[in-house]
Formats: structure tokens, sequence, C-alpha cells
């Protein structure tokens, strides 16, 4: 009975996002993509991004404004070199110029040769970087990037429709899913099993245990990264037998190899991430090989820049830029994502188009050394939660306040003597003074709570202090 519920429970999902022509292109355009040569890649590729850009030149009223004169007529094999030439769109432009960037259902028609526009509706960011921000999107981007989604999960091995755990942190989706009748029939239809992650008290997280441990027919867990990092860590240090599932998929957060490792020793057999934003989508995603994530380059036109705006080489780390080339309700281009990443050699996977080594972290993370380099907030997080581990740590935030200044906030699961804080303290202080290659000044602070961003995301590293020309 249990097979037959689960058939039917697929079948009805892939039966009803098919009746959707959107949704039916979208998987078919994926599939193409995967079976397509090289070349053949390239030139879809650069078709689509030569018709986002020609259809935001024509519509946009913020790129109509600042399209370079030398670059009004092009052809299709130049689109990437005009690409090059636009301004990148920054969390600030985007807040500012929000309403120029739009582009109204009554901009064009029918017949204009490009997409339709039908029901737009506006999307809210928290802003991880600290800009909260807002973008429009339509039923018709919606249902391509479920189809993105949908495909994610299928190379993963698993099917969409399944009941799912779905432990997750930001109130933003959260509330997208219960707010209307549609949000929640699609819901049903995921299969999703709902647990919020706003308040992950001990309570909480032994219930949520408890389910899993009694949903014998739940195999899947889809996890907001922080989320996951405060379970995981309190089945260890509890020593809680749970029952094993056959995969978890992070999101929203920077999968760090630590808590990859511990998510495998305590709850999953294997892990994957994806890399995404309420934004613009799905951008990229792991496969089965586990060497990186894959970027779904049609959906997402994805570059990783340096401080220069010039293409990193694979091996190099930069900033992550997209362009939204099927978002018809916005002029999304060379939209600074905010994060930083390393470029992997696409060859390895047997990609056609960028491959991310790894993620590693949102600019705000990146804490910044005497010298102006930068420091990945990895190095800090295995400092602290790896070699001066403490059964009693429950959550921290390093500061960087100024060159040589830290605070450095901790959530404990106890209360600690004033002797083990001190000493715990010099401890940190000593490696971030190796790390820094300079003397610091360490400051403890024992809190209560630690605040997540406004996207609901942990932020293990902050910088308050910024020098002139940082990112």
């Amino acid at each position: 009975m249990i097979v037959i519920t689960k058939k039917l429970r697929t079948f009805l999902y892939d039966k009803i996002n098919y009746c959707f022509r959107d949704y039916q292109q979208a998987m078919s355009e994926v599939h193409w993509f995967i079976k397509s040569s090289r070349e053949e890649a390239e030139r879809f590729i650069n078709a689509k991004l030569y018709r986002y850009l020609r259809y935001c030149q024509k519509y946009c009223p913020y790129w109509k404004k600042r399209w370079p004169k030398q670059a009004r007529n092009f052809t299709v094999n130049e689109a990437k070199d005009i690409l090059a030439l636009l301004p990148p769109i920054r969390k600030e432009e985007l807040h500012k110029y929000n309403d120029d960037l739009r582009i109204r259902q009554q901009q064009h028609g029918r017949k204009s040769g490009f997409p339709y526009i039908f029901k737009q509706h506006q999307i809210f960011s928290g802003g991880s970087t600290g800009i909260p921000t807002s973008v429009w999107q339509d039923s018709r981007f919606d249902l391509i990037n479920r189809a993105m989604v949908d495909w994610s999960y299928y190379q993963m091995g698993f099917k969409p429709g399944l009941p799912t755990i779905y432990l997750w942190g930001s109130n933003n989706e959260l509330f997208d899913i219960k707010k209307s009748f549609t949000k929640r029939i699609s819901n049903r239809l995921r299969g999703l099993i709902i647990m919020p992650a706003f308040s992950m008290s001990a309570e909480i997280m032994r219930s949520y245990i408890n389910l899993i441990n009694t949903r014998h027919d739940v195999e899947n867990a889809i996890c907001f990264v922080s989320a996951i990092d405060t379970l995981t860590n309190f089945i260890k240090r509890k020593g809680i037998s749970i029952r094993r599932l056959k995969r978890v998929i992070t999101g929203g957060g920077t999968l760090y190899p630590e808590l990859r490792e511990r998510i495998k020793h305590t709850l999953a057999d294997e892990v994957y991430d994806t890399y995404g934003s309420r934004d613009v989508g799905l951008m990229a995603v792991e496969t089965p090989k586990h060497m990186g994530l894959v970027a779904l380059q049609w959906h997402n036109h994805l570059e990783v820049l340096d401080d220069d705006f010039n293409q990193c080489e694979p091996g190099e780390n930069g900033q992550v830029y997209v362009t939204t080339l099927n978002n018809h309700s916005m002029g999304l281009i060379r939209m600074q994502m905010g994060d930083v990443a390393t470029l992997g050699n696409p060859e390895i996977l047997n990609w056609k188009g960028p491959v991310l080594a790894k993620l590693i972290g949102r600019t705000a993370e990146h804490l910044i050394a005497p010298d102006g380099s930068k420091i990945d907030p990895s190095a800090v997080i295995h400092l602290i939660g790896v070699l001066t581990e403490r059964k009693w740590l429950k959550k921290f935030q390093l500061v960087q306040q100024g060159p040589t200044q830290f605070l450095l906030k901790i959530e404990t699961w106890h209360n600690i003597s004033k002797e083990t804080a001190t000493e715990f303290r010099q401890q940190v202080a000593t490696g971030l003074t190796r790390l820094f290659h300079s003397s610091i000044q360490l400051d403890l602070d024992l809190v209560d709570h630690i605040p997540p961003s406004r996207s609901g995301k942990h932020m293990y590293c902050y910088v308050e202090w910024k020098p002139k020309n940082h990112f």
C-alpha cells in the first residue's frame, strides 16, 4: 500500500505540473541542454542572453537610460561582449531604482516577440547583506523556476511529491507557502512536512527528532543551513539516536565542510547543496558526483568576477553576478548576489556551463586582515567549531569591529564558569592572531540569543568595520 501511495503522489505531482506549458517547456529545455554538444549549448545560451539583453534594452526604463551608445546594435555572437560593458546592479541600485528596473505588463503586447507577462507579484528579501530588497516576478517565471528545482531534485535521486521534511528558517519562505490557497495546494502536492526553525529550543528539536523517528515513509529532508546546523549539533551533543534518512538537501546559506560531515555522521547517507535566492530563483545545484555545483546557465546566467569585474579563472575566488534570463518582469542584468565563490573546472563534471567548486559565504562574512587580505569565514568556523570545540558551545558569531578589534558572541547550552570563558577566549584569540598574522583584541560576550539576519540566516562572521574599497 505504501508503494502505491508513493507512486500516486509522484504521478499526481508530475501530471499536474505538466499541464502547464511553461513548466513542460522548461523541463524539455534542461533535458535538451544536457544531451546537446558543447557548441550547441553555447549557441543556445548566447541566444537566450541576446534575447534578454534586447528585451531589457527595449522595455526596461532603467536600461534605456544607461545602455551604452556604442552597443545599441549588436548580434547574437556579441551578446557576452555587450554584457561585459554593462554596469553591475548592486543591492543599493536595486533598492534605489526598483521602479525603473520593473517592466510592466502594458509595456509590450502579445505580438512583441517576447514572452507576455502574466500575474506579476513582488518578492521581498530580508537582505543577508544588510539591505532589504524586493524584485518583481510573474507566473511564468514561477513555473520555470519550479521546473528547475524539480529537475535538480530528480538528478539527486529524489522525486518531488513524496513526504519530505522541510526544516526552514526564513519567515518569507514559510509565509509564501501558507499565504494562499494555491500555495497550500502546491505544498500538499510537494509532500512538505513543515518544521519552522525560528526558535530551535531543546523541546522543539526533540519533537522534530521524534517525528523523523516515527515517520518511516520519510526518506528526504530539505533544510535551511543554519537550522540543520543547530539540529545536528544538538543530536551529536546529546548522543540522540535518530533514524537515518537517504538524503538531506540544503539551501539558504553556506554549507561548510564541517557541517556536511556532521550531517552525514548524524542523520543522512548523502548531502546535496543548492544555491539560490528569493531574488533570482535557483542558480546552481550539486550533482551525485559531489564535485561542485553546476550553474543552470540557461535559467540564470551566472558570472564569477574579480574586483575589476573581469571573469575569474577556475580556482580563483570572486563575487557572483547573475542575469535572470527568465524573469521578464524586471531587468536584472549582472545583479550582484553578495556571495563569494570559487570557480571549478566544468570538464570534470562534463558540464556545458560554469561550475562552482565551492561557495565561501557572503561578502559581509569575509573578515579583513590589517594587510587588506580577506579571511574566509570557513577558517573561523574551523578554528572555533573544530579546533577549539567545546561541548557547551551552542552557537557563535565573530564580529569584526576594527582592523584588529573583535567581539565573539556565544550562546551556550548551559551556564559556564568565568574561568572556562576566559580560557576559551584566550585560545580563540591565539588562533585568530595566527590567522590574521597580527596581534588582535578579542572581547567575549555571553548572550541568550544571537539574532539572525533579516532573511533568517545565521552569519558566523560579520564585519561592522569596512576599509575603503572593500568589495
